[in-house]
């Protein structure tokens, strides 16, 4: 068995533990990173919405972006510390942020407002294991 937190997974042939998601890829996700994942992509209409209603680009990507970082918070205060640690030092490497990138990040690397309110509805996090292949 493979833990992680709360959730234990099978390994080889057996079936997982937990009531998470097998992705087209055969990886079972914990339902916490499934409950965050769709939080995340949930804000894509919230700046949609945004932007129907007159609202600048920059405030748009400006509102996201925080509410992601929220959202990231939220999320990590829930997961187990193992994880934690590891998420936190990934983010510290990649954005110089333990919570992830930052209006000013996305700034410095040349992302317009309209590729930064893109990526504040994408999740992310392809290259963290958050479950067992079978």
């Amino acid at each position: 068995m493979v833990s992680w937190g709360m959730y234990s997974y099978g390994t080889g042939n057996s079936m997982p533990k937990t009531r998470g998601w097998k992705t087209p890829k055969g990886v079972y996700k914990p339902p916490l990173r499934l409950a965050y994942e769709s939080e995340v992509l949930g804000l894509k209409k919230v700046g949609e919405t945004m932007l129907k209603n007159g609202k600048s680009k920059e405030v748009v990507a400006r509102t996201l972006t925080n509410m992601r970082r929220n959202i990231g918070i939220k999320y990590k205060n829930m997961t187990p510390k193992n994880m934690q640690n590891q998420i936190y030092q990934r983010n510290m490497e990649l954005y110089g942020d333990k919570y992830g990138p930052t209006i000013e990040y996305f700034r410095a690397q040349g992302k317009t407002w309209e590729q930064i309110i893109q990526s504040s509805s994408r999740p992310g996090g392809k290259d963290m294991i958050f479950g067992i292949k079978f």
